[in-house]
């Protein structure tokens, strides 16, 4: 015997059905479409974790022929025990007739003993055309609910079915589809739970609620721990060149090889997590990140000097470490109306390989080095503003990721024009001086324990998760 928790979803063709399937099933490969009637046969999606089943979910076409369904019942009733014998013996009889194949889909469904979840369109107002299904669902004598669904995201308007509503469910639910994130899951099953007096059916619940939260712990411990081995990877990445190797290609096509290399872990980093998070059809498009402005108050609090001073400092400094080799700055926007005198003076007692760590001057930095008559080149990333920059990127595209809904199917754009102030919006300013200090951490273990935390605890912040406190009893 199957004893999964079983939830079917039925209700008006083009209300966004198959979407609330498809984002219950954390499933982007379920066909959903604008156009009325697309859904012709009901199917069913098992949400899987680790082999166990989470819930079965049925989605389901649109009733075709109510009134008929409607009217066999009632002329029918007194020859069967039950309802159930009755519609085995309506779909016997029809099952070979085109009149009926999507009521009958609805119903083998019915005959299941699910969970009823009647989605509505929750601007629009109760059509008497909607008695003769709800008359029938109403027959089965299961838990039923309404969940009334937002289509336009930029409209407000809500409305209640009133007495019908009270009549046919036993409570409603508001829920935006195309806008459900993990708390909203949660939610919803645990509105469920609130209101179903089955002892069965409220234990199903409960462990799918239970299982759930575990498992998007994992995915976060998971992801972030990725995330933070791969910034690791990126901003240590080296490559050392002798000067017999750069004969035939020149510096700049190194340059451009080493930042295609960065590249790619950056690239193979949301490609995996895509799949971690159940988005196998994902089509997105990622612009590029300009500049993110660090603040004076944060150079303050690592150097005790003002972000101007900092700036300069890493010019002088990174000019000595690298030989005087091409260094492409920009002085007059750098320096500004300050001396070099006051940039110098201003060193004082802190590290010259610290302040280099953290603000170097180009993305690529070109360090020569002396052993007899042969010259070393290497490549590294530098600057502290572009490491920062590819820690917010990579930290935004998991949290956009994470709270959209597997029914969405526009692409996933990461394109934001103004982000000299992202790193302030996404981080909690506690965290700011020890993300700073995690990116100069040169022990690999270390590096990837203390930001997984950080990345962690900011995520749950920003998007009021917390795990222990479930509402189910």
């Amino acid at each position: 015997m199957n004893d999964s928790l079983k939830i079917a979803i039925v209700g008006i063709p083009n209300e966004g059905k198959s979407s609330f399937v498809s984002t219950l099933a954390y499933n982007d490969g379920i066909s959903v479409s604008s156009k009325s009637g697309e859904t012709t046969l009901s199917s069913k999606h098992s949400l899987k974790i680790k082999s166990e089943v989470v819930y079965e979910l049925y989605d389901t076409p649109g009733f075709d022929d109510d009134e008929g369904v409607l009217n066999y019942i009632n002329d029918n009733k007194m020859k069967y025990s039950d309802i159930y014998e009755l519609i085995r013996s309506f779909i016997k009889e029809n099952t070979e007739e085109n009149t009926f194949s999507k009521d009958i889909e609805i119903l083998k469904v019915l005959m299941e003993k699910p969970i009823i979840i009647y989605i509505a369109n929750s601007s629009v107002k109760y059509n008497s055309n909607f008695d003769d299904s709800l008359k029938i669902i109403k027959k089965f004598n299961l838990p039923s609910f309404i969940i009334y669904n937002q289509h336009d995201e930029n409209k407000n308007e809500k409305v209640s079915w009133g007495d019908i509503e009270k009549k046919y469910f036993i409570s409603s639910f508001e829920y935006n589809v195309l806008n459900s994130n993990f708390n909203n899951k949660i939610n919803f099953l645990e509105m469920l739970e609130k209101n179903i007096q089955d002892k069965t059916i409220k234990e199903q619940l409960c462990k799918s609620i239970k299982i759930l939260n575990k498992d998007f712990e994992r995915r976060l411990d998971f992801t972030y721990e990725e995330l933070s081995d791969r910034f690791y990877k990126i901003i240590n990445h080296t490559k050392t060149y002798r000067e017999s190797d750069l004969w035939e290609n020149s510096i700049e096509e190194k340059e451009a090889e080493f930042i295609s290399e960065m590249k790619s872990q950056e690239k193979s980093f949301y490609s995996l997590i895509e799949k971690e998070w159940g988005f196998n059809n994902l089509e997105k498009e990622i612009i590029e990140l300009k500049e993110i402005e660090i603040d004076a108050k944060f150079s303050e609090k690592i150097l005790g000097a003002s972000k101007n001073i900092l700036t300069v400092m890493g010019i002088i400094i990174g000019a000595s470490i690298g030989g005087g080799i091409g260094l492409s700055v920009d002085t007059a926007s750098f320096f500004g109306s300050m001396g070099m005198g006051t940039a110098i003076g201003t060193i004082g007692g802190a590290s010259s390989g610290l302040i280099s760590i953290l603000l170097g001057t180009n993305l690529i930095k070109k360090k020569t080095k002396g052993f007899g008559i042969k010259k070393i080149t290497t490549l590294e990333l530098l600057k502290l503003n572009t490491k920062i920059l590819i820690l917010t990127k990579m930290y935004l595209f998991v949290e956009l990721l994470s709270v959209r809904s597997h029914a969405k199917r526009d692409k996933l754009k990461f394109n934001f024009q103004e982000s000299k102030n992202l790193f302030d919006n996404l981080f909690e300013e506690k965290y700011h001086i020890d993300i700073a200090r995690i990116i100069c951490e040169k022990n690999k273990e270390k590096f990837i324990e203390k930001l997984t935390e950080i990345l962690i605890d900011n995520y749950k912040e920003r998007n009021n998760i917390n795990f222990k406190e479930s509402k189910c009893n």
